[in-house]
């Protein structure tokens, strides 16, 4: 019967160990996303080598352009929406991407 019990507690003890040490467990949580995929890698540089296609190497700029203009009441409301505009070493525009970040401003007639 002692021996049982001594094999159950070896056993349990040895589960707990292997799940502590897991890259699954509670303590290496934050470390674990570097372990689900091993070709995450490589799916990186792909999509880098893409992106480096389409806009060269250039970092985009940010701009804001005027998206509509309103009159309401005695206001006047222009409506200006953030761009990200990436350009060329000429300083020709190359790509434009609407971001979601908008600003308001209102004129007094």
């Amino acid at each position: 019967m002692k021996k049982r019990f001594y094999i159950l507690c070896l056993f349990i003890s040895l589960v707990i160990v292997s799940y502590l040490e897991s890259p699954y467990s509670v303590l290496n949580a934050k470390h674990s996303i570097f372990y689900n995929n091993p070709y995450e890698v490589e799916l990186a540089k792909t999509v880098d080598s893409q992106t480096e296609d389409d806009t060269g190497s250039s970092i985009p700029s940010l701009e804001w352009k005027l998206e509509k203009e309103e009159e309401s009441d005695d206001y006047i409301v222009q409506t200006y929406r953030e761009y990200e505009v990436y350009k060329d070493s000429d300083g020709e525009i190359i790509k434009s991407t609407p971001t979601s970040n908008f600003e308001f401003l209102r004129y007094k007639k």
